[in-house]
C-alpha cells in the first residue's frame, strides 16, 4: 500500500520539483505551471505573507476564485503553518465578517474587489501577483513539530450552522492514502489529470487536490461557467481524468448525454459525492454519463469511508462499498449506548483510527446536531448497516430523521421512489412540524416540463406506504444549494409553503 512519508503537504511540491521539474502541476486554461515554478512561487508566497505580518498559528480565511493564485496561496500557509480557512469564491463580505468573528481569524486572502471584513491583515491578490511575489524570494517552512500544522474546513452547512473541523495536516496525508489506496482508480505511476470544478474550500475537493500534489499529478482548475453546457465541453476535452462532482450537478448534466453512447467515455473515474446517490441516478450515470462511476463516501471529519466501483454498482445500488481499511482505520456500526452491532443491523456510523480528525473548532459544537467528536472516535451522524458481506449501505442522516408515531423514516426512503417518476426530475423530503406540532412528511419536486401534480400524487400514493407518503408536495424550479452545493434542507425546512408548480 502507498504510504506517504511528507511531514508537511507543500513538501510533496518541493520533492516533485526536484524530482519531475517540467511535470505539469497546474493548468488553467492557457496556462500550465510546472512543479518546478509552482514551488519557486509557494516560496515566494510564503515570504511575501510573513511580510504582511504573519506567522504560525495564525488563522487565514480564503475567498478566492479557482485559480493558480489561489493554489499557491493555499500551499503556502500551509508550508509557514498558518491554518487555512478554505471559503467559497461567492463569500460575501457578511459571511466573510461572520467567519473572521467566530474562528478569530488573524487575516483573510481575497482578490482585487473581493470582500472585505475586520481582520487585523488584508491580503489581496491583484492580476499582477507574480510580479508582486518577485520581490520576495526565499521559502518559509514551519520548523516546528507537524501534528502543529493544522486546517480547518467548515462543514456545508446543511444541517445547521457550519462548525469548524480542525485536522492536522498529517491526518490529511494519512486520509490521501486512502484515497489512493482504496478508491480504486488511482494509480501511482500514472495518477491522471484531476478536473477541479471549484476552489478546494469543502473537504472533498481539498482532499482531492493535495492526493493529486501527493502524487506528483496536475490539477486542472476549471472557472465558474454561467452556462453548464461550457463545464461539460471543457471536461469533454480530456481523457484520462478524474472529475470529482457532487450528484446534483451530475444529474443536470444528464441533459446533456447523447442518444447513444456516453457524454464522457474516455474519463478514467466520474467520483460522485458529497450527497448519497439514488440508485435510480447511479444506474443512469453509468448509462448516460460514464461507465466509470464511483460512488464515494467521506466524512469531513475522517476522509473517505467507503468507496463503490462500476462493478460493484452495477451488482448493489444500494450499497457505497466496502469500508476502507488501512492501518488503524475502523469502520463499525453501533447501537446508542456505543456497543458494536452485528452485520446486517442498523445503527449509527463510528468511526476509528488516524484519520480521524483533532474535532471541532469549538468543542461547544460538539453537543450541537447529530454529528460529533467522542474519545477519539468519529460519529458524522449517519446511520447505516454492514452487509453479511462486509459492504457499508446508508439508510439516512440522523439529523433528517423524521418520527411519525412511533417509526422513523429517513427522507432517502421516500426520495428514491419519488424520483423513479418520469416527470420528476429531482427531489428533496423533509419532516416540518404540522398545525398540531406532529411532524409532517413534506417532499419538495423539481418537476420535468408538462409535470402535471395529479399525476405524480397519485404515483405517490400508489407507490409508498401510507405512513411514508408526503402529506404536501411542493414544486421548486430549483433545489436550493448550500455553498458546498449539498441541498440545503435546513432552508427547505423553513420555506414558506407555498406551491411555485401547478397544484
Amino acid at each position: 500500500m502507498v504510504r506517504f512519508e511528507f511531514e508537511n503537504i507543500s513538501d510533496a511540491v518541493f520533492h516533485h520539483a526536484a524530482r519531475q521539474p517540467d511535470a505539469p502541476a497546474l493548468i488553467a486554461g492557457h496556462e500550465t505551471i510546472s512543479y518546478r515554478t509552482l514551488a519557486t512561487l509557494v516560496g515566494q508566497a510564503t515570504v511575501y505573507l510573513r511580510a504582511q505580518g504573519l506567522k504560525a498559528g495564525d488563522r487565514i480565511a480564503i475567498a478566492m476564485t479557482n485559480s493558480i493564485a489561489r493554489a499557491v496561496f493555499t500551499l503556502g500557509c500551509m508550508r509557514m503553518g498558518l491554518v487555512d480557512i478554505g471559503l467559497p469564491s461567492e463569500t460575501t463580505a457578511p459571511i466573510l465578517a461572520s467567519v473572521v468573528s467566530r474562528f478569530a481569524a488573524t487575516a483573510t486572502a481575497v482578490e482585487t474587489g473581493g470582500p472585505e471584513a475586520p481582520a487585523r491583515v488584508r491580503v489581496v491578490i491583484g492580476l499582477d501577483w507574480r510580479a508582486q511575489l518577485a520581490n520576495f524570494a526565499g521559502d518559509v517552512r514551519f520548523a516546528g513539530s507537524p501534528e502543529a500544522l493544522r486546517t480547518i474546513v467548515l462543514s456545508s452547512g446543511s444541517t445547521g450552522i457550519p462548525k469548524g473541523h480542525v485536522a492536522t495536516q498529517q491526518q490529511r496525508i494519512i486520509r490521501a492514502a486512502n484515497y489512493v489506496n482504496f478508491s480504486g482508480y488511482y494509480r501511482v505511476e500514472n495518477p491522471a489529470v484531476l478536473l477541479l470544478a471549484a476552489p478546494p474550500n469543502t473537504s472533498f475537493l481539498l482532499q482531492f487536490m493535495i492526493s493529486q500534489f501527493l502524487l506528483g499529478g496536475a490539477c486542472v482548475l476549471l472557472p465558474d461557467y454561467k452556462y453548464l453546457i461550457d463545464l461539460v465541453r471543457q471536461v469533454q476535452a480530456y481523457d484520462d481524468c478524474i472529475f470529482p462532482v457532487p450528484p446534483g450537478m451530475v444529474r443536470l448534466m444528464l441533459k446533456y448525454a447523447p442518444a447513444t453512447g456516453v457524454l464522457f467515455p474516455t474519463m478514467r473515474a466520474l467520483v460522485v459525492s458529497g450527497q448519497p446517490m439514488l440508485p435510480q441516478d447511479k444506474l443512469s450515470f453509468l448509462q448516460h454519463l460514464s461507465p466509470n462511476l464511483y460512488d464515494s463516501y467521506g466524512c469531513t471529519g475522517f476522509g473517505l469511508v467507503a468507496c463503490c466501483d462500476p462493478a460493484i454498482i452495477r451488482q448493489q445500488t444500494n450499497t457505497v462499498g466496502r469500508p476502507v481499511a488501512g492501518p488503524g482505520a475502523v469502520v463499525e456500526i453501533v447501537d446508542d449506548h456505543g456497543a458494536v452491532l452485528a452485520p446486517g443491523k442498523t445503527g449509527q456510523l463510528r468511526l476509528r483510527g488516524p484519520a480521524v480528525g483533532v474535532g471541532f473548532f469549538h468543542p461547544e459544537d460538539n453537543a450541537r446536531g447529530t454529528e460529533r467528536f467522542v474519545d477519539g472516535a468519529y460519529y458524522p451522524g449517519d446511520v447505516g448497516f454492514i452487509s453479511p458481506d462486509g459492504y457499508l449501505v446508508l439508510e439516512g442522516r440522523l439529523a433528517d430523521a423524521i418520527q411519525i408515531g412511533n417509526a422513523v423514516i429517513y427522507p432517502s426512503e421516500i426520495e428514491e421512489v419519488i424520483i423513479k417518476h418520469s416527470h420528476v426530475a429531482d427531489v428533496a423530503v423533509v419532516g416540518r412540524p404540522g398545525a398540531d406540532g406532529v411532524e409532517e412528511i413534506v417532499a419538495f419536486v423539481v418537476g420535468k416540463p408538462g409535470f402535471k401534480h395529479k399525476d405524480i400524487d397519485t404515483y405517490c400514493k400508489g407507490a409508498l406506504a401510507f405512513a411514508k407518503r408526503p402529506k404536501y408536495i411542493f414544486y421548486l424550479d430549483q433545489m436550493p444549494k448550500t455553498p458546498n452545493g449539498k441541498v440545503d434542507k435546513q432552508a427547505l425546512r423553513a420555506a414558506p409553503l407555498n406551491p411555485i408548480g401547478p397544484a
